[in-house]
């Protein structure tokens, strides 16, 4: 998913332009930084204690690992590659890194869809009996698995060839058809379907709170005012998971344009790099907002991130 389609050319502004690689290279540890770093926390305030392992945690655990999965493998190689100008890390990770990186988005998106609709059946139909942790984890595992099977041909169709006395890594499709449908399917897979599903549930979820809130409020009983804060604790977390999906349909919407564009039309331009990377960092943008997004969002998160880190300032 990251790494560039086309053989890397001399006449590239971004190659010509030191300044402007070193201002990407900046930009890219920071990100690198703050999203490993922020993922992290996340994952282990998750594990840390069982009354956070619900459902929807769980669910952002998995989210927050492949997050930090991206930062590793996406933003160290896909930059370094293309400043050196060569690819060095032989056939196997030219396979490995396209697919693994298919592979993390897939994760994410059904990671959102997933949480989307356990909180749609928890909220509209509420006697139904909810999964537990087990069935939850057994779901994460369905997610990797049918990601990593939607994502193989990105490294079954990758190779390492030699253009110029260069080695470059490629995908080798065996014709335009192909290429063009796969790119065409995952927009579809990744973005079109799991949107859908995502809108329609928390649109379905707003509309069910809407209706419970006015119900107790007619009531006005102990029970009922108690039952308002359950509800209103509810619209924050169903606000906050809305916050997650669109930030990261934004941040990647403009890569997988790009991909779709120089696709269907492959015509070279000086500035074919550079629009590359910005639409790129954008998209590893994603990884580092989540947390904060948690800690501002949520309770249950701000009181463990607050506790962990009084903790290490005892320590300390």
């Amino acid at each position: 998913m990251s790494t560039l389609n086309a053989a890397m050319v001399y006449d590239d502004i971004l190659l010509q332009t030191t300044s402007l690689q070193i201002v990407f290279i900046i930009f890219y540890i920071i990100v690198f930084l703050l999203g490993i770093s922020g993922n992290l926390l996340v994952v282990y305030v998750v594990l840390r204690k069982k009354a956070m392992q619900s459902t929807t945690n769980i669910n952002i655990a998995n989210l927050a690992t492949s997050d930090i999965m991206m930062g590793l493998f996406a933003i160290p190689f896909t930059p370094l590659t293309f400043f050196m100008e060569s690819w060095i890390f032989g056939e196997f990770l030219c396979a490995l890194l396209p697919m693994t990186m298919c592979i993390l988005v897939y994760v994410s998106t059904l990671s959102c869809t997933v949480i989307a609709v356990l909180r749609y059946f928890a909220i509209v139909y509420p006697l139904k009996p909810k999964i537990g942790r087990c069935t939850c984890f057994v779901i994460v595992v369905f997610i990797w698995t049918l990601s990593t099977a939607i994502s193989w041909p990105l490294g079954y169709f990758r190779k390492t060839i030699i253009v110029n006395d260069t080695v470059i890594c490629r995908k080798t499709w065996p014709n335009e058809q192909s290429r063009q449908s796969f790119t065409f399917t995952n927009m579809i897979l990744q973005y079109l379907i799991p949107c859908s599903i995502i809108i329609y549930c928390y649109v379905q979820i707003s509309l069910a709170l809407d209706r419970r809130s006015k119900s107790r409020v007619v009531r006005n009983s102990t029970d009922s005012e108690r039952e308002q804060r359950e509800i209103q604790r509810k619209r924050r977390t169903n606000k906050m998971m809305i916050y997650v999906v669109t930030i990261f349909v934004v941040c990647w919407m403009p890569l997988n344009l790009f991909h779709i564009i120089s696709d269907f039309h492959q015509t070279y331009s000086p500035y074919y790099s550079l629009i590359f990377f910005i639409a790129h960092l954008v998209a590893m943008s994603s990884t580092i907002y989540n947390p904060f997004i948690y800690a501002f969002m949520s309770e249950k998160f701000k009181t463990e991130f607050k506790d962990l880190l009084r903790c290490q300032q005892f320590c300390e």
